[in-house]
């Protein structure tokens, strides 16, 4: 290539300078990534103000790199953004992404000057057939045996770890006490990398409105079988004797604990509980209620309050028919409302729960429904931008805790950049291993690709489409050519001559 053709004077760009640009940074950053590729792949250092790690995994080789000149790194986000995806849908494979990319642009032009298509036409046709390529990909995955011991769960969690055989694990351990895959992920405060399976649901943001009720030593308040009633509006005093005194009453008729949970207590009816409470207490030692309070202060909140309702059987109190009863126009028949569980642990910090034997299955399926349609509207999102954002993982979060039984990674490390790094591994293993438990497994590396890619042509479903069949051919070699990289990182350039003979 002619670098004598890259304009360094001005912030203008034409085309043939957009393609020498591209084709320029493509090969720099295929360069830098092919070096991690694979299992032999090399280690890189990586520095960011003063924090040095060690790394070898692609994805985070690529999101530390940077160019002094300005359009060289918005081109640099293109690339970024490929990868992103491929990071989104399926966890790994980052690096063999840009790295097969690149290849096939070097076949681009040479297809463009044989078939005379327009650009659109080009990207029409190379779509198509990287869409039957995938299709093809999916017939020919194996489905993972979950009755087993789920080896293929551990081996490609290995992988998308770089052979963190501690966290892979954990991954194989959480798929065989839960079978639910969509694991939750968050930075520990500590060094080390741990896990814990919650069999039950989990709000951060319920917990109770006084340490009176605190009941065991670990400072919660644990209660057998309690009876549920819930609020979605700020709970004045004027609501105590309509419709919490009949619940306490029903409490006291099964020889049950009631919880009361709202958003909000306004101080008289604040004042009447520590009243009251003060006095049951004295002469029992407990009470009879328990109250609580969940702060609905954004969408994500409100979504999992009543996600916790249906999960319970309860049918939330909303504000207009709360007002409703106050005003005499509608009878307030408590066993409506009432949920119930098995055992529930109101702490200072978070509420946890299990046992949901009185689900309202009918709202459940609603809820779920809608739990899917966002966190596919926010991953469409999040494809697009190539940011993960907080309202995306809550989403995943929603539709993981809706099963009431899920496992979480705590995921630490030495330094802010290892916990970082860390944090992607997990990520990468996370989604890697929940795709193919969902899709099935399909073999490593390029070798899929490359299976596929066979299995069409036996087909003859390109037999008179000579465009068609050279796309095809281009990816085969696009990845032959990633595949060669893999196994010169392994055999340091001196690649067998009967491994090269099957290429």
């Amino acid at each position: 290539m002619d670098n004598s053709k890259i304009n360094m004077t001005n912030n203008v760009i034409n085309e043939e300078e957009y393609k020498l640009r591209i084709n320029l940074l493509f090969e720099d950053v295929s360069n830098t990534l092919s070096k991690t590729l694979g299992p032999y792949g090399a280690t890189s250092v990586l520095d960011k103000v003063g924090d040095v790690m060690l790394s070898k995994d692609g994805w985070q080789v690529l999101k530390k790199l940077a160019y002094m000149d300005e359009v060289q790194n918005t081109l640099l986000g293109l690339i970024v953004k490929i990868a992103h995806q491929v990071v989104m849908r399926v966890g790994d494979g980052s690096t063999t992404s840009v790295v097969g990319a690149n290849q096939l642009l070097k076949q681009m032009d040479e297809i463009a000057n044989k078939t005379n298509l327009r650009p659109k036409q080009l990207l029409d046709t190379l779509e198509e057939v990287v869409e039957d390529v995938c299709n093809k990909i999916q017939e020919i995955a194996v489905p993972i045996n979950k009755e087993g011991e789920l080896d293929e769960i551990y081996k490609l969690a290995l992988v998308s770890t770089n052979g963190d055989s501690s966290i892979a694990e954990m991954i194989r351990t959480i798929y065989k006490e839960t079978g639910n895959p969509a694991i939750e992920f968050n930075k520990s405060k500590s060094v080390n990398t741990t896990y814990e399976v919650l069999k039950g649901y989990k709000l951060q943001f319920m917990t109770y409105i006084d340490r009176i009720f605190i009941n065991n030593d670990n400072g919660t308040c644990n209660i057998k079988k309690p009876i549920i009633l819930m609020f979605n509006h700020k709970l004045e005093q004027d609501y105590f004797e309509p419709m919490i005194q009949p619940a306490i009453r029903a409490a006291i008729d099964r020889g049950q604990r009631l919880v009361v949970v709202a958003p909000y207590y306004d101080s008289f009816l604040l004042q009447r509980f520590a009243r009251d409470l003060s006095l049951e207490f004295k002469a029992t030692k407990t009470s009879t209620a328990v109250y609580a309070k969940g702060s609905l202060m954004d969408e994500h909140r409100a979504d999992l309050y009543n996600d916790f309702a249906a999960l319970c059987g309860c049918t939330i109190i909303n504000e207009s028919i709360a007002l409703d009863v106050l005003k005499g126009d509608l009878e307030f028949k408590v066993d409506e409302y009432l949920g119930e569980v098995e055992e529930m642990d109101i702490g200072e910090q978070s509420t946890f729960a299990t046992g949901f034997n009185h689900k309202d299955e009918a709202m459940l399926n609603i809820l779920e429904k809608d739990a899917i349609s966002k966190y596919q509207d926010l991953h469409q999102a999040a494809e697009n931008s190539s940011t993960i954002t907080e309202a995306l993982v809550n989403a995943k979060q929603r539709m993981s805790k809706l099963k009431g039984n899920m496992g979480i990674i705590n995921v630490g490390g030495s330094t802010e950049l290892a916990k970082l790094a860390n944090y992607d591994l997990v990520e990468d293993a996370v989604k890697a291993c929940e795709s193919a438990y969902l899709f099935g497994v399909t073999p490593g590396q390029t070798i899929g690709i490359q299976t596929a890619i066979v299995h069409l042509k036996e087909t003859n479903k390109y037999e008179d489409d000579k465009v068609k069949m050279m796309f095809l051919e281009a990816i085969s070699d696009a990845y032959r050519d990633v595949t060669r990289i893999l196994l010169e990182n392994k055999f340091k350039e001196n690649i067998p001559h009967y491994v090269m003979n099957k290429l």
